[in-house]
């Protein structure tokens, strides 16, 4: 499932694999916001909190691949721009992911 979540930080951006079409494949982790809620106690309605996830995403041959090595903010943008399907990488037995 493809989330509208923000993209707080990233972590990393790395290729999993150049398939033979010449297709770049990525998988991207990064810290997303309102990822999952945390019920900090019984009386208190739960609270939605940060997490990282991890998602990948494909760059054909002829277009344009992640600014990895210039600024955070280029390669925020750049994320955002894809269709990543993000997962939550800290999924636990107290957490409901909206991601």
């Amino acid at each position: 499932m493809t989330t509208t979540n923000k993209i707080i930080e990233v972590i990393s951006v790395d290729v999993d694999l150049i398939d033979k079409e010449g297709t770049t494949h990525y998988i991207a982790t990064a810290i997303l916001e309102d990822v999952y809620k945390v019920r900090t106690s019984l009386l208190d309605p739960a609270e939605w909190r940060p997490g990282q996830c991890s998602g990948g995403f494909e760059v054909p041959l002829d277009s344009e691949h992640p600014p990895l090595k210039s600024e955070h903010a280029e390669l925020l943008t750049y994320l955002w721009g894809q269709e990543i399907d993000w997962r939550c990488d800290d999924e636990g037995d107290d957490m409901y992911m909206t991601a």
